[in-house]
């Protein structure tokens, strides 16, 4: 990048090639891509180039694969729960820009990582709100929290999966490691053994968040529930025929035929 100093035009061109070459490679494979990682820490190339640039890697990524969802992402804006903070402001008007210039922006990412200072949960409810007027899908991407206190550990990944959970523009959470071979942030101990965070883990999205459910149809073949959104297997059977089908619950519910042959 020293090098290229001295011809923006050159590092402009290698920057928007490097997306083609990227996204292209993995049209069709992957769905969502971080177009801007990290822009308080790697603000570099915008200051050589100029804000517009940001438009472009969006738009050129949007080119090559017009299905994949194209995010911005960033930590500490959840971390620290600081809607006054320069880096969250910052975060804020680079998502106005976005949108206020057509940018394909088609979710609001954010890092999670947490140590021992804690914001609360009323002050990350507080910031996933606010980051909700944007309209977009929202997404914590890196969550974990490197402490000693196991208990502590597993009190705060309760409460935190529990607020982004109840947030209904909050969509996907991914965990940021879960082995403790490597860090302290992980579910496993190094000899596998399952710490209380894992646990905690297990009973919100395998137990308190799955919905399995077994009944009886009445006399017209109809069985109703409610249930968590997302994919379902749902098996019927009735004088020794059995079928399984598959079903998607969606906000505005779903009916299943299930046809026994």
């Amino acid at each position: 990048q020293r090098k290229m100093e001295a011809d923006p035009a050159a590092l402009r061109k290698l920057l928007t090639d490097h997306i083609r070459d990227e996204v292209g490679a993995m049209k069709g494979k992957c769905v969502e891509y971080d177009v801007y990682n990290e822009p308080n820490s790697h603000y570099y190339f915008v200051e050589k180039l100029g804000d517009d640039v940001m438009l472009e890697w969006f738009n050129v990524a949007h080119e090559v694969d017009p299905t994949a969802t194209l995010c911005i992402n960033e930590g500490g804006h959840l971390s620290q729960a600081n809607l006054n903070s320069m880096r969250t402001k910052n975060y804020i008007k680079i998502i106005k820009y976005l949108q206020a210039n057509k940018a394909p922006l088609g979710a609001i990412c954010f890092e999670s990582h947490f140590g021992c200072r804690l914001p609360g949960v009323e002050k990350v409810y507080e910031a996933l709100e606010y980051f909700s007027q944007f309209g977009l899908p929202m997404g914590i991407t890196e969550f974990d929290q490197v402490v000693d206190d196991e208990q502590l550990q597993a009190d705060w990944q309760r409460d935190f999966m529990t607020i982004a959970f109840s947030h209904p523009k909050v969509h996907e959470f991914l965990q940021w490691g879960f082995w403790n071979g490597i860090s302290k942030r992980g579910f496993i101990n190094k000899d596998w053994s399952l710490k209380p965070n894992g646990k905690v883990w297990l009973d919100l999205v395998k137990d308190k968040w799955w919905t399995n459910a077994n009944g009886r149809s009445g006399a017209n073949g109809e069985y109703a529930l409610r249930g968590f959104l997302g994919d379902y297997k749902v098996k019927a059977s009735h004088g020794g025929k059995a079928a399984v089908v598959d079903a998607v619950l969606g906000k505005d519910g779903t009916t299943v035929e299930v046809i026994l042959k």
